[in-house]
Order: C-alpha cells, then sequence, then structure tokens
C-alpha cells in the first residue's frame, strides 16, 4: 500500500486480531523521500531498519529530539502520538514497524526483538517471528526473508538453513522467558498462490498456527 503523501509503502504482516479493529500491528515499510510520518493517537511505536543506510528521526512539536537510526537490527521506540519526521542519510530505507495500542492491557507490553540465528533455538511466549535475514527451517519447513509464522501457543524449534547465520525478528512481551522444549506443533503452510499470505491485500491473521508467505 502506497503512503498517501507518495513518500513510500507498507506492507503488513500481521493485525492482530483483525485490520479493522486491531490491538498490535508488525508491517514493513519502504521509505523512498524524506517526509512526515503518520500520526497514530494512543500508539506505542517500535521501529528498527532492515535496509538501507538509515534516517534521522525527528520527533516532538518543535521536532527538537532527533534519533539516528543508521545501525540494522536495532529497534527505537516512540509515542505514535508525537508529531515525527525523517530525513533518510543517503538513500531509500526498509525498515520493520511494531505498533501497539497503550490501551490493550493484554498487549501493551509487547517488545520487538532481533536474534541472530548461530544455533538452533526454541523460542516459546512469542507472538510472531519473521525472518529478516538469510533463511531458517521450522519443523522441515524452510523460510525465507519476510516469511513469518505465528506461533499459537506452541513452542518453536528454528535453525539456520544457509551458510550465514540468520536474524529473525520477534514480537514478544517483556517478561518472555528463556527456552524451552519444542512441543508437537500444528501448523498450515501457506504459498504466494493460494490468497493466504499476510500482506496489504490479504491479511490472514485469524489462521492458526500458520506459516505465511513474504509479504509485498
Amino acid at each position: 500500500m502506497q503512503w498517501a503523501n507518495g513518500g513510500g509503502w507498507t506492507s503488513e504482516i500481521i493485525a492482530w486480531p483483525n485490520r479493522a479493529d486491531w490491538q498490535w500491528r508488525l508491517s514493513v515499510a519502504d521509505v523512498e523521500v524524506d517526509g512526515p510520518f503518520s500520526i497514530f493517537f494512543g500508539i506505542d511505536r517500535h521501529i528498527a531498519m532492515l535496509v538501507g543506510d538509515g534516517f534521522e528521526l525527528a520527533i516532538g512539536s518543535e521536532q527538537t529530539q532527533t534519533h539516528r537510526i543508521n545501525q540494522p537490527f536495532v529497534p527505537f521506540k516512540f509515542r505514535g502520538d508525537d508529531r515525527s519526521f525523517c530525513r533518510l542519510i543517503k538513500g531509500g530505507v526498509q525498515d520493520l514497524n511494531l505498533m501497539v495500542r497503550r490501551d490493550a492491557p493484554r498487549f501493551n507490553n509487547l517488545q520487538l526483538a532481533f536474534v541472530s540465528l548461530i544455533e538452533p533455538v526454541d523460542l516459546d511466549d512469542v507472538e510472531v517471528v519473521v525472518v529478516v535475514s538469510g533463511q531458517v527451517k521450522v519443523e522441515g519447513v524452510m523460510l525465507g526473508r519476510l516469511d513469518a509464522i505465528v506461533p499459537r501457543d506452541h513452542p518453536l524449534n528454528i535453525s539456520t538453513a544457509g551458510p550465514e547465520p540468520a536474524v529473525i525478528a520477534l514480537v514478544a512481551k517483556q517478561h518472555m522467558g528463556g527456552l524451552s522444549p519444542l512441543l508437537s506443533m500444528s501448523y498450515s503452510v501457506k504459498s504466494a498462490n493460494d490468497g493466504n499470505i499476510w500482506s496489504h491485500a490479504s491479511p490472514t491473521s485469524d489462521v492458526d498456527g500458520a506459516i505465511a508467505g513474504t509479504v509485498g
């Protein structure tokens, strides 16, 4: 979906529980030119650069608070209520965006985190996992960049599947615990051809234990 100001594009990964009345939302944005971010009242935003040379984010009514975001996979949190202006450092960037409603008590402590996979890990108590670099394997299924999976209360065993360590993004609660044993997991594999991938065109946040296709 192209932004109203024409400065970029957003591909929605998941909106929970649905797009019309979400309590939290995860998306990927391609920012092409300098410009203001939309205001979201009552929303906390978490943003992290995935690709590019970075950007400066000026926040506040006078835009006197400036934050330089030029390292990949480092989340930055700010209030969606505040005016913010993005200045690109050198060319366009792609970033990952988590937005959480403060009045959603079940989810208002969600955080965005990144993990570099060197050894296989068992992940529990996460809302969604997105591959942001490399390839991973989940229960024998290969996932590539910007593929996503919702555990649906089942721990996930994830391992890197390429020559280099993969990087995954997690949406998880602040009190997320350590590793846990892998349990039997039921899921459905979704391809880009079956109309069930998560994107701005066809969100499927109600699919139990689903592996989603690439967004965009």
